[in-house]
């Protein structure tokens, strides 16, 4: 079995935990904290707070928006030389 390279890694590295999954899945879907929360309550039996959820799901738009912007600048700058 060969040796996997050695790899720097960040300080305190988190990974996306299968809560942070399922938030995002139901904030994609269009619910809004409060929808989330009361549907880890209903179906897991599970209470998080509110902060919990609005962290992750603020992580999700700062990145959807840095993937965004780019191909909207690109987008504006096409029309602009027609």
């Amino acid at each position: 079995m060969a040796a996997s390279p050695p790899q720097i890694v960040g300080k305190r590295p988190r990974r996306l935990t299968d809560l942070d999954l399922l938030l995002i899945s139901l904030f994609a879907k269009g619910l809004g904290t409060g929808e989330i929360l009361a549907h880890l309550l209903e179906v897991y039996v599970a209470s998080v707070s509110k902060g919990t959820v609005s962290r992750i799901t603020e992580k999700v738009v700062e990145h959807m928006t840095a993937l965004v912007e780019p191909a909207v600048s690109r987008r504006g700058r096409r029309r602009n030389n027609y």
